[in-house]
């Protein structure tokens, strides 16, 4: 749709609704069900990283796209600052509903949580405080007595080595983005001006 430019087709609309049924088709579907979810999530994951971590790429195939308009009158797009805001935004939203699934006590909740997260562990977390409350919460599991020899303490075991696997990658919020990057250099650098003034 984004390469046809069709119009009155709102991408970030469409993700908000995305990112937000998450909880719901976790709470729904079968194993197999949040499997195929998870692959499905993992490309929308990929295309908006791509899109979040390169402006030149994101004001090439989205900056005057129809389904990046961001107000018809006066008509106005979605800038690359207000994309990285609401990425940062949407990765919370599925952090928050993937580690209240995951503190589920329903064992399918917190079986098709983890499947939908060894899909996506390429892409998500990328927060350090993201990934730092998942790895608590994944490590409660698989300590659990409870699930000792289970698939579901095997399941928490392997999601937790796919995201130990990407630390490196994890980021700070102020480096979420390039945008984010460049803000926060530029917020250090007008206070140390500003604490260069005061002490003048």
């Amino acid at each position: 749709l984004i390469k046809l430019r069709a119009r009155h087709f709102s991408v970030v609309l469409f993700l908000n609704a995305l990112i937000s049924m998450v909880p719901s088709v976790i709470n729904s579907s079968t194993p197999n069900e949040a499997s195929r979810f998870g692959r499905f999530l993992n490309e929308i994951l990929l295309q908006l990283t791509a899109w979040k971590d390169d402006e030149a790429l994101f004001k090439r195939e989205c900056g005057n796209s129809p389904c990046f308009v961001h107000k018809q009158s006066p008509l106005t797009y979605v800038t690359y600052a207000r994309f990285c805001a609401v990425s940062k935004h949407w990765h919370s939203v599925l952090h928050k509903g993937f580690v209240t699934t995951l503190k589920s006590p329903v064992r399918m909740r917190q079986k098709n949580s983890m499947l939908i997260l060894t899909k996506i562990g390429e892409v998500f977390p990328v927060l350090k405080s993201h990934a730092r409350e998942f790895q608590q919460v994944l490590s409660a599991i698989s300590k659990n007595k409870d699930l000792k020899g289970t698939a579901l303490q095997v399941l928490a075991t392997r999601v937790h080595a796919i995201h130990l696997s990407r630390k490196a990658s994890w980021v700070d919020t102020n480096s979420f983005s390039p945008y984010d990057v460049r803000r926060s250099a530029k917020q250090a650098k007008s206070s140390a001006s500003s604490a260069a003034s005061s002490a003048s």
